[in-house]
């Protein structure tokens, strides 16, 4: 079986519309005011999987680190234009509501 990126395949939309789902539903109640950039498709939410065992695939540490290390319970991810005052305004806005421990910039 080949993979087939979903640009190609006509499944790009359908793709979009579930991580907003996803990311709307992810989204903790009292940050309803960063629902627009769920809406725009400029914020996403990943919720840590609770079900994931001590070195499982997938669950960011190995068993023999899970003692000193925290996976983080939700994870904002915010996209970008390099040069965009609106972007610069989003991350913003997303870092003033979730007031996250760590911020991770792509340059």
């Amino acid at each position: 079986n080949r993979i087939v990126p979903a640009w190609k395949s006509g499944k790009a939309g359908s793709f979009r519309r579930t991580m907003r789902a996803r990311s709307a539903a992810a989204l903790p109640s009292e940050l309803d005011d960063l629902q627009d950039l769920v809406d725009r498709g400029v914020l996403r939410v990943w919720k840590r999987n609770q079900t994931t065992g001590v070195g499982a695939r997938g669950s960011g540490h190995s068993a023999a680190t899970f003692r000193s290390h925290v996976e983080p319970e939700e994870i904002y991810v915010v996209g970008t234009a390099h040069v965009s005052d609106q972007s610069a305004e989003d991350v913003r806005r997303v870092i003033l509501g979730v007031r996250p421990d760590n911020v991770v910039v792509e340059l």
